[in-house]
């Protein structure tokens, strides 16, 4: 079983401009690749029972968040991501036994717009042919739930 998970998703913006910058917007780094580290983690290790964070803010947008979520039994996880760093995507697994690792778990490098064409590609068959979502709303509310925790968190 886990007893420590640490994920990580950090790119380089490279544009004041651009809608991720912007809070009326719903910007930030939380919920443009936050949204992926905190899913991977909640599907391993469950629903945190705690939530520590820090992170930095420009404008009410958060840049960098790093947070530690607590866990039933003792577990726990990290998760950190950034819209102001080198590229990042990482994934570890720890368990009694062994550490599972996992380089580029969310967008592939080399073809970035395929993990998003095939999110847009599972939905739109979803929508056309009456078929269920890859992901329950509720488990997109349960995370978004974690998401504002880790957010109030930095924020004090």
């Amino acid at each position: 079983a886990p007893t420590y998970v640490h994920a990580t998703f950090g790119f380089r913006l490279g544009s004041n401009e651009n809608f991720r910058t912007q809070a009326s917007l719903g910007g930030g780094a939380l919920l443009d690749v936050g949204c992926y580290a905190a899913n991977v983690t909640r599907a391993i290790m469950g629903e945190p029972v705690d939530v520590v964070a820090q992170g930095t803010f420009d404008g009410g947008v958060d840049i960098t968040v790093s947070a530690l979520l607590a866990f039933a039994d003792g577990r726990s996880a990290t998760v950190w991501v950034s819209m102001d760093s080198p590229s990042e995507q990482q994934l570890a697994v720890v368990t009694q036994q062994d550490v599972h690792r996992m380089e580029s778990p969310f967008v592939r490098p080399r073809r970035p717009h395929d993990s998003y064409r095939l999110m847009v590609e599972s939905f739109d068959d979803s929508a056309l042919h009456g078929r269920p979502v890859a992901l329950a709303p509720e488990d997109s509310i349960a995370n978004m739930k974690v998401l504002d925790r880790i957010r109030a968190a930095a924020t004090r």
